[in-house]
């Protein structure tokens, strides 16, 4: 078979899809399941806002199937990056925790500042 630019190309031999493989239905089935949310936050997911996200990242062993696939919003999936899931979302409740000890500090303060 012969490219555009005259060289030889190989032939692509496409194997059948297995019942685990990454596809566009399959991404459209998951997000349908998940109610058009993200799966960590539940934001509303929008076409520009979709992402896929791997559960257990492949870098860290986890496998490019659909079972190990979510849909994230993409600023979740930002912060998330290469993160397992547990230890994204226990870094998440410590944030929040923190964060919230700060905003309660800052509540008392206003308080004393009123009186």
């Amino acid at each position: 078979m012969t490219g555009i630019n005259g060289q030889k190309q190989k032939r692509r031999i496409t194997e059948p899809q297995s019942e685990n493989a990454v596809t566009r239905a399959a991404l459209l089935d998951l997000i349908e399941e998940q109610e058009y949310g993200c799966a960590l936050s539940g934001v509303e997911l929008t076409p520009e806002t979709a992402t896929a996200d791997h559960i257990h990242p492949c870098g860290l062993g986890g496998e490019h199937t659909i079972q190990n696939i979510q849909i994230l919003d993409k600023r979740v999936n930002v912060m998330k990056g290469t993160l397992p899931q547990d230890e994204f979302i226990d870094l998440c409740c410590r944030v929040a925790q923190y964060a919230g000890g700060l905003n309660d500090e800052l509540e008392l303060q206003a308080d004393r500042g009123a009186g």
